[in-house]
């Protein structure tokens, strides 16, 4: 899952990548505390990349998810 992380903050510039991957992992670390998940699975991490992910940039986000074929109509509060 790791993996997947990487390829959805690949298209930020290198030079705010690193902080990006933070803020993300921070969100879903967040998330994961406070659900006491056992793991960090793949749902876990697209609600965490959609709340710390700018609304502005949440076009782009969609756009993202449809390119690694994940269905994105099941987070669509959190893109409110």
């Amino acid at each position: 899952e790791k993996e997947l992380l990487e390829e959805l903050v690949s298209p930020v510039p290198e030079l705010f990548r690193d902080v990006a991957k933070a803020k993300i992992a921070g969100k879903i670390g967040e998330l994961a505390l406070k659900e006491k998940a056992g793991i960090i699975d793949r749902d876990l991490i697209v609600r965490g990349y959609i709340m710390a992910t700018p609304k502005r940039d949440h076009k782009f986000l969609v756009k993202r998810l449809k390119e690694k074929n994940i269905d994105h109509s099941s987070y669509q509060e959190l893109f409110k």
